[in-house]
């Protein structure tokens, strides 16, 4: 994973760190919460991973895609239509309302979620509204104008759910 994190951690200005340490703390190390992980390789290397789990969602009871992450390349293309399809089977004998993720749209996840029948929810079926705290790293102050603009951003559900 840590290999897969140097691949990606460049795709947007603005992504929560993705390492082996962050990744144990918010899904492993987790008491009150059951997550299952998936991992997708090719030629041995990761090209991408996702992170599932079974939560209400308003009044559905929903599968979620909480963390879908891939290498921007046909490989992790390939790896995230595999992991989809993992999601889809593993929840698929849970007697679930819906199965859902969140993806900004111009991100490859969002791009691959709509290729597997996936759309946008109505308004009902919302994330519930969240406050977002951002600190920059980069000494210049420019670079806090980043977060201004929502196609520096890569969001999933394991950004914003409580862990």
């Amino acid at each position: 994973f840590e290999a897969f994190w140097e691949k990606v951690q460049h795709r947007f200005p603005v992504m929560v760190v993705r390492d082996p340490t962050y990744l144990n703390w918010r899904f492993v190390d987790v008491p009150r919460r059951e997550y299952t992980a998936f991992a997708a390789r090719s030629e041995g290397e990761i090209r991408g991973f996702s992170v599932l789990r079974v939560a209400p969602l308003g009044q559905f009871s929903a599968g979620l895609i909480a963390e879908l992450v891939v290498e921007a390349s046909a490989e992790g293309r390939a790896a995230g239509r595999l992991l989809i399809d993992r999601a889809y089977s593993h929840f698929k004998g849970q007697d679930l309302d819906l199965l859902a993720s969140l993806a900004l749209h111009h991100t490859d996840e969002f791009r691959l979620l709509r290729s597997m029948g996936f759309w946008v929810c109505p308004k009902f079926l919302e994330p519930r509204p969240f406050r977002l705290f951002v600190r920059s790293h980069e000494e210049q102050s420019a670079s806090t104008r980043l977060a201004y603009d929502l196609k520096n951003w890569f969001l999933t559900m394991g950004d914003y759910d409580e862990g």
